[in-house]
């Protein structure tokens, strides 16, 4: 019986946030399944099987129900490669220092602008061809059901008839502390989703465990239809660095629920640094989408301190689970 505000959060966090144990174990094992799937590959490219990574937020634990994608990063070995400089982060070159390298194929060529007598043409990598390789390789899987480019570029998102989930699978080259990735117009792009998961595991720890708790359900506020929906890795991103600058963490998660809230409310128009250092401001939202936010948060801001101010201060429990149904919605549980 859900009669305290307490209870009533413990219970929607179980319920309508939180992943069920039972599906994170069968995603995992999907997942392993997934990595062995890809290595046993027949006359596949070259793996550099151990450089493998799963990333994203149910690597990170900060996923919600459901679970509808799993990201996993297959790292190529990048014999007879050459990695260029590049303009920016997203706009790497791979060149090809051996003509006899597999990849030879995957390649476009460019000519000098004088192409003559002892001028050899350049071979760089094509990610595009390399994701399309990707594509070939797991569309020919018995199981698989779809297999297309990812929107964003970076990935190939393939369905299994054996799996509730899409996998969305990256190519990838370990180069030294980073990853380069597809930047979907055939260039490579400069990563590390490591440093993400460590930075989530360093600060849930200093947040006696329960940050995971804030992100997941500020992530279910965010996905209501009651504002412009903010990319999930800025989002993030923000409450970690909400969680990182608290000095004395709750754990009610209504608490810092309330305290986010006026945290997003005075930082969703400034930069957010991305947390690898590499991709600089991440927060690319339009002036519009910042300002249907900042109202939204406005508005629930206040509603979350009169339901703490209803808990706490005037005992009534009804009445601050009804305001927080106000703003959780009506998966959210009533009282009694």
């Amino acid at each position: 019986m859900a009669s305290t505000v307490n209870s009533v959060f413990s219970s929607f966090l179980t319920n309508s946030v939180n992943l069920a144990p039972q599906r994170v174990t069968a995603a995992r094992n999907s997942r392993d399944a997934m990595f062995e799937r890809i290595n046993n590959l027949k006359g596949f490219l070259p793996l550099a099987k151990s450089y493998h990574m799963q990333f994203g937020s149910f690597a990170r634990g900060t996923k919600i129900r459901p679970i509808d994608d799993i990201d996993l990063i297959i790292c190529l070995s990048g014999g007879g490669l050459q990695e260029c400089t590049s303009s920016g982060w997203d706009d790497y070159k791979i060149k090809l220092s051996d003509t006899t390298s597999v990849f030879k194929q995957y390649c476009d060529v460019s000519y000098p602008s004088y192409y003559g007598y002892g001028y050899n043409p350049t071979y760089y990598l094509n990610s595009n061809k390399i994701k399309n390789a990707f594509k070939s390789a797991l569309w020919a899987e018995h199981d698989c059901s779809k297999a297309e480019l990812h929107s964003r570029g970076e990935a190939v998102t393939l369905k299994f008839t054996s799996y509730e989930w899409n996998f969305d699978i990256v190519p990838a080259f370990c180069v030294s502390d980073y990853y380069l990735i597809p930047n979907g117009t055939g260039g490579w792009k400069k990563t590390n989703p490591k440093l993400d998961r460590d930075r989530v595991k360093i600060i849930n720890s200093k947040c006696g465990g329960y940050a995971l708790n804030l992100v997941r359900i500020v992530k279910y506020w965010n996905r209501r239809q009651t504002m412009a929906t903010m990319p999930s890795y800025l989002l993030e991103a923000m409450v970690m660095n909400y969680c990182e600058g608290a000095s004395d963490f709750s754990q009610f998660v209504d608490m810092e629920f309330a305290n986010f809230l006026k945290y997003l409310i005075n930082n969703i128009f400034n930069c957010v640094s991305d947390p690898k250092g590499i991709q600089g401001n991440i927060n690319t939202l339009s002036y519009s989408q910042k300002q249907s936010i900042y109202q939204r948060a406005s508005s629930d801001y206040t509603k979350a301190c009169n339901a703490i101010y209803a808990e706490t201060q005037e005992k009534d429990h009804p009445k601050s689970i009804r305001i927080w149904r106000e703003i959780f919605g009506g998966e959210f549980p009533a009282y009694g």
